[in-house]
């Protein structure tokens, strides 16, 4: 079990942008907005997904879960005043207690609900698309979700689940050109998140017709 000692200096912006759009689109289009709103959030998830997959097959690695959660990808790192505990950090397996996080501490005081529904999408949105469609990821406990006192994140990509073509993707054993090389990761930081998290809101949100308050926010070249 070990514990990431990136350093630690908070940014809410991202938990901060969030809320205000979920918030207004919830206000003014009740259950419609909550619709929207979850679609958004899995068009995020897979977006950040994706990016980071081709980030790690263009850095010469393969795209399973030991670094799926690394330098601020997926989840908060400490720089961003996250508390996080690793149960298991593997290819196949990916097990991590979040003992405080900054995101969940501006949902809560606003509206956990709405943070709830982002951990509940965003999550399998996101693993999915950084290792594999066929990944499972479960949500034991999340600090959204009244009672629980950390949110505890399972992900697992079974090879018995995959094609011979998919695991050549995702392990290096099961690729007989694999070569092992040097790579230096990229941190996903809070302006990146922010981009694409307006991005994915502008998106739904014009195809549903939705331009009122959330969307102008979404729009805002200014970041929240």
């Amino acid at each position: 079990m070990s514990t990431c000692d990136c350093g630690r200096a908070e940014s809410n912006k991202f938990a901060r942008l969030f809320i205000d759009i979920a918030l207004a689109l919830v206000k003014e289009s009740e259950f419609e907005g909550k619709i929207a709103l979850r679609q958004a959030i899995r068009m995020y998830g897979g977006t950040i997904g994706r990016m980071r997959k081709e980030f790690m097959i263009n850095a010469g690695q393969k795209t399973n879960l030991k670094h799926a959660f690394d330098d601020g990808w997926g989840i908060p790192c400490t720089r961003d005043g996250a508390v996080r505990e690793w149960i298991e950090k593997s290819e196949e397996q990916l097990f991590v207690n979040i003992l405080e996080c900054p995101f969940a501490r501006v949902w809560n005081e606003e509206d956990a609900e709405l943070g709830h529904a982002f951990c509940e999408e965003f999550y399998p949105a996101y693993i999915k698309a950084a290792s594999n469609e066929k990944a499972q990821i479960n949500l034991g406990k999340t600090l959204t979700n009244e009672g629980d006192e950390f949110c505890r994140i399972s992900c697992y990509l079974r090879r018995t689940n995959m094609s011979q073509d998919e695991n050549a993707v995702c392990f290096p054993d099961c690729d007989p050109a694999f070569i092992e090389k040097e790579w230096e990761d990229s941190p996903m930081d809070d302006a990146a998140r922010c981009a694409v998290l307006k991005e994915c809101f502008r998106h739904i949100l014009e195809s549903a017709g939705l331009r009122g308050t959330a969307y102008n926010i979404a729009s805002d070249s200014e970041t929240r």
